[in-house]
């Protein structure tokens, strides 16, 4: 048997040299369909986010009872000079008052195209860049693209039917800077990153003051979670870059005026009120996803239970190195959670109203990060879910909002025939949309007055010391206000209120209007569109109407 010779040990010189293989070349070159994949993913996104704003462009105006309000604001910083309206008789603009996005862009955009228009415009980029902003923060978490379109179903929520515009500019807002935040919390600081987490928290004061707190509690979650991993002194650095937000909210604090209107104070005069948390539980849906007649909202989070279900269950329980670590690992998930927990603890009213109703569709955004990666052989499934809660949201949505357009039909031409600069008095007896059951949609109709003649209305949002448009001092009618408001036409007396008015707005049925005008004794002529009825006094001079 022969045997092998021994091979000899390498000498140092005939040792092969070392060679420094770069990272790049251990990673696996992606294949061009891999390549392509997130740019397809993008397009995706986008184009069912600009699908998505399908139920804003089949209305005039959309489905959202402050809207008009918030339009008439818009309307009287764009045309505040305008000597036909009338407006700085009655009105003085406070550009430094906080919440005042929308009416800025509103206005801005009202010089290239009409402010009706431009307010939709507003709005629908608002509800689609919830997906694009989705997009980012599932990303970030490293979640699939296509979970962005969970976050779609929430944008049509109580918030919106209830026209807190702010909020709904604000959702997509706190979606991008959660992701933004996370990313720079993973480097050291430098003055570049810090002026771009202070800029980001102080732009909050000028979507809306509630979500810039909300912003700053995630990222201070974010943050505390990197401790002990980076140097107190980095965490600190990163802190201070909310400061300047906190020195914007406080100064609005400091000089808005000390005394609220009498509006405002019988509003808020119930304090502090806290809803039990089985009501809140129970009003989740509508919260979510609005409320229509038939209940679909209850149907849609049924189907949102099960997807999430199908992506969660009968899956290895995680095993992180320590509870720190897992907490960093899941800090979406926590960050959700947190955000449900201000949903079912804030109380009522905070200064505004509506506070903790608009933290529900904010914990469902935020949770699209938290999901699990779907496991082999669930992905069809779950996706079959998702499209099928899409596709109900939005079919309810558009339907309810084409019966609601037929219902507003002939309030534009009405306004068209008044003077413009006059005094007009909104008499909402019937609020409601049969089909949209959140909220009051047509209760500040009589806004849209404003928007197109300015003048003033009997309710304006310059009651609120939040507002870019107050009144003059003494223009407010808080006499008129005590008697009757937008919530109590009821209440209206012609003989004692009637003689400040130019015009009355009316909606409601036809036999409504002998009873409200029974002192007017022939002063008055009416005009009317389905239950719209203008009414107006001798006094005021009908605008001449043109030949055919």
């Amino acid at each position: 048997m022969l045997e092998r010779a021994p091979t000899p040990a390498p000498t140092p010189a005939s040792m092969p040299t070392p060679v420094s293989t770069p990272a790049s070349a251990l990673t696996p070159t992606p294949t061009p369909a891999q390549a392509a994949a997130p740019r397809r993913h993008t397009r995706l996104v986008l184009a069912v986010s600009a699908l998505w704003t399908l139920p804003i462009w089949l209305t005039t105006y959309p489905p959202m009872t402050d809207y008009p309000q918030h339009l008439a604001m818009a309307a009287i910083l764009r045309f505040y000079h305008d000597p036909a309206r009338h407006l700085t008789e009655t009105y003085q603009l406070a550009l430094s008052r906080p919440n005042a996005l929308f009416e800025l862009l509103t206005a801005g955009l009202s010089m290239l195209m009409p402010i009706e228009l431009a307010g939709k415009l507003v709005v629908a980029l608002a509800v689609a860049a919830v997906g694009a902003a989705a997009l980012a923060l599932v990303r970030r978490a490293g979640r699939p693209d296509w979970y962005a379109l969970l976050a779609l179903p929430a944008t049509y929520n109580f918030v919106f039917y209830w026209g807190l515009i702010g909020n709904v500019l604000a959702y997509p807002q706190l979606l991008v800077a959660i992701a933004i935040a996370d990313r720079l919390f993973e480097r050291p600081p430098r003055a570049r990153s810090w002026l771009a987490l202070a800029g980001l928290s102080a732009s909050f004061y000028l979507t809306h003051l509630q979500f810039l707190f909300v912003f700053l509690g995630c990222a201070g979650w974010l943050l505390l979670l990197r401790w002990p991993r980076a140097r107190p002194r980095d965490l600190l650095i990163h802190a201070s870059a909310a400061l300047p937000a906190l020195a914007l909210a406080l100064s609005h604090i400091i000089f808005a005026p000390a005394r609220l209107s009498l509006y405002q104070q019988a509003m808020l005069a119930h304090g502090l009120t806290f809803t039990p948390v089985g009501r809140r539980l129970e009003l989740l849906p509508i919260c979510l996803f609005g409320g229509s007649e038939d209940n679909p909202e209850t149907v849609l989070l049924a189907l949102l239970l099960i997807l999430v279900l199908v992506l969660c269950a009968y899956r290895p329980l995680a095993r992180f190195p320590s509870v720190r670590e897992g907490l960093m690992r899941t800090r979406f998930g926590t960050l959700a959670l947190w955000l449900l927990a201000l949903y079912l603890a804030l109380p009522m009213n905070l200064i505004g109203g509506f506070v903790w109703q608009r933290m529900a569709a904010a914990a469902l955004m935020a949770s699209v990060a938290a999901l699990p990666a779907p496991l082999p052989g669930r992905t069809r499934a779950a996706q079959l879910l998702l499209f099928a809660v899409l596709g109900l949201q939005l079919f309810v949505v558009s339907a309810t909002s084409i019966e609601y357009e037929r219902q507003a039909a002939g309030v534009r031409d009405l306004i068209e025939r008044t003077e413009p600069g006059k005094n007009v008095a909104g008499l909402i007896f019937e609020r409601s949309s049969p089909g949209i059951q959140t909220a009051p949609v047509f209760l500040q109709y009589p806004a849209l007055y404003q928007v197109y003649k300015g003048g003033r209305v009997s309710f304006s949002f310059a009651e609120f010391n939040v507002s870019i448009a107050q009144y003059q001092p003494g223009q407010q009618w808080d006499d008129l206000i005590v008697e009757f408001s937008e919530w109590s036409p009821d209440h209206f007396d012609y003989a004692r209120h009637g003689g400040r008015f130019d015009y009355f707005l009316v909606h409601g049925p036809v036999t409504l209007l002998p009873r409200i005008f029974s002192g007017a004794r022939g002063d008055l002529e009416v005009q009317s569109r389905g239950d719209w009825h203008l009414l107006r006094r001798a006094s005021a001079r009908a605008r001449p109407q043109p030949q055919p």
